[in-house]
C-alpha cells in the first residue's frame, strides 16, 4: 500500500502517516461476504461503488486529507479501492458521479 507520490511531493505539509493508518483501516475492516457499503465500521467513509476510466471500484471518503485540508462536510478527497485492496490513487470528487486522479 502506497500513496501516490506525485501527490505527496506536491502537498509536504500532510501528515502521511495519519493518512496511511485510514487506510489501513478501511483495509482491515472490509467484509469479504458482502459489499462494503453494508459494513458497520465503514459507514462513516461513505462507501460508494464507482466506475473511472472503465474500471469498477469502491470510493472512500478521505478524512485524514480532508481535515488536513480543512474541507468542511465531506470534502473532496477519496481513496480508491478495487478487488479490496487500495489501488494507491487518490480521487478529487468533481460534483455528481464525476471523479479525477489527484
Amino acid at each position: 500500500m502506497t500513496l501516490n507520490q506525485k501527490f505527496v511531493r506536491k502537498n509536504r505539509g500532510l501528515n502521511v502517516s495519519r493518512i496511511e493508518n485510514e487506510i489501513l483501516l478501511i483495509e482491515a475492516n472490509q467484509d469479504f461476504q458482502g459489499s462494503p457499503g453494508e459494513t458497520p465500521e465503514l459507514a462513516s467513509f461513505n462507501p460508494h461503488k464507482i466506475i473511472l476510466n472503465g474500471e469498477t471500484g469502491w470510493a472512500y471518503d478521505a478524512k485524514a486529507i480532508n481535515t488536513q485540508f480543512s474541507q468542511t462536510g465531506r470534502g473532496d478527497y477519496r481513496y480508491f479501492f478495487q478487488d479490496k485492496e487500495f489501488t494507491g490513487m487518490l480521487l478529487i470528487h468533481n460534483g455528481g458521479r464525476n471523479y479525477a486522479r489527484a
